[in-house]
This record gives structure tokens, C-alpha cells and sequence, in this order.
């Protein structure tokens, strides 16, 4: 999306008189950030098997549950934002939630990241973010407390937010 040009103008603050003041390095500013391009975000439609538990547990996570969930690419870098709101854990407890890289990107390195995850039992707190491995639907990374302590089984009780970049 180009930039809206404007004139620089010597006016008197009555926005009614003036003259224009040297528009040409404005001009060639705009140009430049406008050849750079700006990455577009896309929106990762909702896939209830993007979202998993380390089994004894489950995690389900519904469509009004996911409040946000996109991405954008830069060079080989994928930033990710989501948004889980309610979401349910059932079974057994386990230390690990994984939620499937958009775009099947596969991290080219080990990465770690923090977010922040609400339970009934803990109220909101940091949370590790890693390289979670392949995973049975696409790469993935995992979402667990940072002591590894087993997550709490929650109907509509734990809530995730976080904004990552994975290289790739």
C-alpha cells in the first residue's frame, strides 16, 4: 500500500497561506519505503487439530476460542500472534500444549520464546515457547510452564497469549 503524499508547506499555523518547502527528499523517502514493501498479515483460518496436548491430556480449542491467529514472513523470519480465549484441557494433566506453525514453515533452528497463559490454578504467568518437532499434523511448537510443571485440567479455563519469531 503506497504512502498518501503530502506537501511540506511554510504556512503561518492558519493553514491558509504558505508556500511549498523542498518536496523532493519527502518524495524520494516515500518512494524508497514504499519499493521496500511492508509484509502483509494473514489470518490462519481455524483448525481444530492445530491445537493438541501432550497425551494423557487433551486441549480443545474452539472456534470463538481463538480470538487471533496470523502471521507474516520477513526474509526467513515468520512472526506469529495468537489469541486463545476459554479454551478446555481434559484427561490427565501433562506439562505440554502444541500448536502447529502456520504455513507448515519448519523452524531451522532451535528457538525459545515467552508468552503468557492463564489457569484457574495459577492465574496469568509466563509460559515457555519452543520448538515443539514435527507433530502429527505439521510443524509445531510446544507450550508448557517454564518449571515443567504439569498444566491443570480446565474446562474453558486456560487462556494463551503470545507474539513469537521462528526462523525458518
Amino acid at each position: 500500500m503506497a504512502i498518501t503524499r503530502t506537501p511540506i508547506i511554510d504556512d503561518d499555523g492558519t493553514g491558509t497561506t504558505g508556500t511549498v518547502i523542498d518536496n523532493a527528499w519527502k518524495t524520494e523517502l516515500y518512494n524508497q519505503i514504499d519499493a521496500a514493501g511492508v509484509p502483509a498479515w494473514a489470518n490462519v483460518g481455524y483448525n481444530a487439530a492445530a491445537f493438541y496436548a501432550k497425551a494423557p491430556m487433551g486441549w480443545a480449542v474452539e472456534a470463538g476460542d481463538l480470538i487471533a491467529n496470523w502471521y507474516t514472513v520477513t526474509g526467513k523470519v515468520v512472526t506469529w500472534g495468537v489469541n486463545i480465549l476459554s479454551s478446555s484441557t481434559t484427561g490427565s494433566a501433562s506439562e505440554t500444549l502444541y500448536a502447529v506453525i502456520p504455513a507448515a514453515i519448519t523452524p531451522a533452528l532451535n528457538f525459545r520464546a515467552h508468552g503468557r497463559i492463564y489457569t484457574p490454578t495459577t492465574g496469568w504467568v509466563d509460559c515457555d515457547i519452543q520448538n515443539g518437532g514435527p507433530g502429527p499434523n505439521g510443524p509445531a511448537i510446544s507450550i508448557g510452564f517454564y518449571d515443567l510443571t504439569p498444566l491443570p485440567i480446565a474446562a474453558n479455563g486456560i487462556f494463551l497469549n503470545f507474539t513469537i519469531q521462528i526462523p525458518y
